[in-house]
């Protein structure tokens, strides 16, 4: 069944207004299905990400932004700025920032089927 939710979502082209219409097929809640779907993929699209590049990336990025008399002070916060964007990147591919903290135990009963979704990705 999770390899069918998948094969739904690619046959609408992954688009979102299509989850209502697949979760009606196979029983699900649409706001639930839709949950599982960005699960699955931020899991399997952060093994794709290498956040000490992304935020080194960042960090280069703004350097290039700072006036030359105020580098001094960027210098002094560079490392600190850089373990902060690794954390925050870290969260945001995770889908924390998302994470709606009364719904922990739809996540857990949603769990296996995410891993299985995961599964079939590949």
């Amino acid at each position: 069944m999770n390899e069918e939710l998948i094969n739904d979502l690619k046959k609408h082209n992954f688009k979102k207004n299509s989850i209502k219409q697949i979760a009606l097929k196979h029983g699900y809640k649409e706001s639930e299905l839709k949950k599982i779907y960005t699960l699955a993929f931020f899991e399997k699209i952060a093994k794709y990400v290498n956040l000490h590049e992304l935020a080194k990336s960042n960090i280069e990025s703004i350097e290039k932004k700072i006036p030359q008399e105020n580098i001094q002070e960027f210098n002094f916060i560079k490392t600190d700025l850089k373990h902060i964007l690794q954390k925050s990147l870290y969260i945001a591919m995770n889908n924390g920032f998302a994470l709606n903290i009364n719904k922990i135990q739809n996540f857990k009963e949603n769990w296996n089927i995410i891993k299985d979704i995961c599964k079939n990705i590949e």
